[in-house]
């Protein structure tokens, strides 16, 4: 008993330091980012609706840069937590390397996709010069997201949340800066989607050079660097994609999923596709606590299978669930108080205004239904169990589309019928990987490998 209690103490402990400061990064650039879109809604709802579309794309695209930072998170924690910083500094190095020159690739491949892109989100033809210049800028500079995700990964990795804190914070700050000078200094009748847009990649240029000087700042200084020969670099290569590639995919894939919802949703017109992206503001908010015990878990369970400590990467699984279902909880009734002054920040429309909150009750559904699915994802993949979330998301899509489409376009439920196809999705998920986890963690075998090797 006073082992466990031990146990619990020392996890309850490390969750609550790597918690609260994504907790803060969460919620301060939400209200940041909150800021430049009442930007960009006062430029033009027209814009307001090409990018909650076609940003769909765009994060479809920066997801295939995690096929290197989960492959590289999942081997990296459990070298944090066994102490082997030399090995550390082998595999960062590959995982920066790798993920600048498949950011390149990707930059050079996807902007010959433009005009097929905004065919495929149901982009009406009068606001294809908005939709190319929002990609064209997004998807020709996503090698500066590309080298952000990695940076973060690794800080997250070694449980340096507060870094990624500042890091962020200044990446939305900044973005918000810019927007409010275009806004307030840029005639109406001169300003252009493309600046609102390039304000997103200023932003993140800074994020990296930050988080560059306090890698060398925190780890390089204190450990000689010595690169890997290209043997090594190609066996640590190899071990990153075994893991990344059904890692990455599977996000990959729910996005690509997203897609066609957000498809299904553009054919109910351009007034269905601006309810959803006002509900984007509200459900990044209720969110925040599945993203941040998420994160904090990920990162535990890696460092604790590299510490071989067993009990303790069963427990704070436990106590993540809790912790993230009563955050979602307080903070999801929180909002859906205050959405009618929300709401009236970007629109008096008042049918607008009743469906989106008639909608935000589901969406508290979903978000709880999500803290499951996404933690039992994290659990899987931070023991090197990356393929059942990659069936479970092919599974779980299936499901919502034919949920969606009977109940949102066949029996004409509209935004309701699209909103079950997400539950059904998350609950089949969400129930199916955590009993997945539970029986791979059952013992103490867990803990007897390297996953490196």
């Amino acid at each position: 008993m006073v082992m466990n209690n031990r146990i619990r103490s020392k996890g309850h402990t490390k969750l609550i330091s790597m918690t609260w400061p994504v907790v803060a990064e969460l919620l301060l650039t939400g209200l940041i980012n909150t800021g430049s879109q009442y930007f960009l809604n006062a430029f033009s709802t027209d814009a307001m609706a090409v990018v909650g579309s076609l940003s769909q794309i765009v994060s479809m695209v920066i997801n295939l840069y995690t096929l290197v930072s989960i492959g590289g998170s999942i081997l990296l924690a459990p070298m944090v937590g066994a102490g082997r910083q030399k090995d550390c500094g082998k595999l960062i190095d590959t995982m920066l390397t790798a993920n600048l020159i498949f950011g390149i690739l990707i930059s050079i491949v996807t902007l010959c996709a433009v005009y097929p892109f905004m065919h495929l989100m149901n982009i009406e033809p009068a606001l294809y010069a908005m939709g190319r210049e929002y990609l064209i800028i997004s998807l020709g500079m996503s090698t500066v997201q590309s080298l952000l995700i990695t940076y973060t990964a690794i800080f997250r990795s070694f449980g340096h949340m507060k870094d990624v804190l500042v890091c962020n914070f200044l990446v939305y700050l900044a973005c918000f800066f810019v927007n409010l000078l275009v806004c307030y200094l840029v005639p109406k009748g001169e300003q252009k989607l493309l600046y609102y847009t390039f304000s997103g990649i200023i932003g993140q240029s800074l994020g990296v050079l930050y988080l560059h000087l306090r890698l060398r700042s925190f780890f390089w200084r204190q450990n000689k660097r010595e690169r890997p020969d290209n043997s090594e670099r190609l066996r640590l290569l190899k071990r990153i994609l075994y893991f990344g590639i059904p890692g990455g995919i599977e996000g990959i894939m729910y996005l690509i999923a997203q897609i066609i919802i957000v498809a299904m949703i553009g054919s109910l017109g351009t007034r269905a596709l601006l309810i959803k992206a006002y509900l984007g503001n509200f459900a990044a908010y209720m969110s925040i606590g599945t993203s941040a015990i998420n994160t904090a878990v990920f990162v535990l369970i890696g460092q604790y299978l590299g510490e071989k400590d067993p009990a303790a990467l069963r427990a704070i699984f436990r106590d993540g669930l809790i912790a993230g279902l009563l955050i979602t909880i307080t903070v999801s009734a929180g909002l859906i108080a205050v959405s009618r002054p929300v709401l009236h920040i970007f629109t008096y429309d008042e049918s607008i205004i009743k469906q989106a909150q008639a909608l935000l009750y589901l969406q508290l559904i979903v978000e709880a239904a999500r803290v499951l699915a996404a933690l039992a994802v994290s659990g899987l993949k931070a023991v090197g169990e990356t393929r059942l979330p990659f069936i479970m998301i092919i599974l779980g899509s299936l499901l919502d589309f034919a949920i969606a489409y009977g109940c949102g376009i066949v029996l004409g439920w509209g935004l309701y019928g699209i909103w079950l196809g997400y539950l059904g999705d998350l609950v089949l998920r969400g129930i199916v990987e955590a009993l997945r986890w539970y029986k791979i963690t059952r013992g103490d075998a867990i803990c007897g490998r390297r996953l490196d090797e």
